[in-house]
């Protein structure tokens, strides 16, 4: 029987990209040190997914390891929850949108997004992580609530409520969830298009992370069955998901697949992610 993950890795997904020379005997050693690395793991009761490694365009190992879920076991196809990954995803969205000439990273975030509530913050903030904006701490009444929340409410929210920023903008680093939230919001009133159909169906899909999706808000609408995590400290293997009625997106919340990962992965590594005339400004 297959060990089941733990609370701290839940259910991985991982898609690595090696830049280098490989020879077919590098690259099965590789493929060697991978799997035991991995194998190791795995009966240790400390990972559960799946992992796709390759070096200069070419494939030199992928496993699958543990369960998706009570029946299936884990694939190199599996969907599972890519967290801040997405905020990759965001962060090219927008630099391509500064390529285009359709903002620029100094604009104020207000010209885009009027419910924004922090008239000196700029986009360049949000990408960077400097906005000062709190994280979800003072919102957890409305996402704990019985209804889907998504950007708009988030941003109707801290509009209200006006938490006092952490500390002036672009004085400090503070990771920020919510700047991500709120570039997916302003990428839709720039494009006129939905964030999915945007940056998940368009730009995920053009970079070969064609199985790519945005979670729907509640699990009732699941695109078939859903990936899950599951406690092994307990006897009865608890099942640790994800919540019910959570529509936000942006900083997380697109589910990719380890082939997904690796094509995505891959397109940064060939500098195709990034627009050419954006790509030293962006690093």
């Amino acid at each position: 029987m297959d060990p089941i993950v733990t609370r701290r890795t839940l259910v991985l997904v991982i898609a690595l990209f090696i830049v280098g020379a490989c020879g077919g005997q590098e690259g099965a050693k590789t493929a060697r040190d991978a799997q035991a690395l991995l194998r190791g793991l795995h009966d240790a009761g400390s990972f559960g997914g799946a992992v796709i490694l390759s070096r200069d365009g070419r494939i030199v190992y992928e496993g699958a390891f543990g369960r998706a879920d009570r029946t299936r076991s884990f694939s190199l196809d599996t969907p599972a929850d890519g967290a801040s990954l997405a905020k990759t995803a965001t962060a090219a969205a927008i630099w391509r949108l500064v390529a285009a000439g359709a903002l620029a990273l100094d604009d104020p975030v207000q010209r885009y997004v009027a419910e924004f509530p922090y008239p000196d913050v700029s986009i360049r903030h949000l990408l960077s992580h400097t906005a000062g904006l709190p994280d979800y701490d003072p919102f957890q009444p409305v996402l704990e609530g019985e209804r889907p929340v998504d950007n708009l409410e988030l941003q109707n929210v801290m509009r209200r409520q006006s938490p006092r920023p952490l500390f002036p903008p672009g004085s400090q680093f503070s990771y920020c969830n919510i700047c991500y939230d709120t570039l997916a919001l302003l990428i839709e009133r720039v494009t006129r298009a939905s964030y999915s159909e945007h940056v998940v169906k368009g730009m995920l899909a053009e970079a070969g992370a064609m199985t790519a999706f945005l979670r729907p808000a509640r699990f009732a609408d699941w695109p078939g069955v859903r990936t899950l995590g599951f406690d092994s400290s307990r006897p009865d293997a608890a099942v640790f998901d994800v919540f019910d009625n959570e529509a936000i997106y942006g900083g997380s919340n697109i589910y990719f697949s380890a082939r997904d990962l690796h094509a995505w992965a891959r397109a940064w590594a060939e500098r195709r992610a990034v627009p050419a005339d954006v790509w030293d400004q962006a690093l």
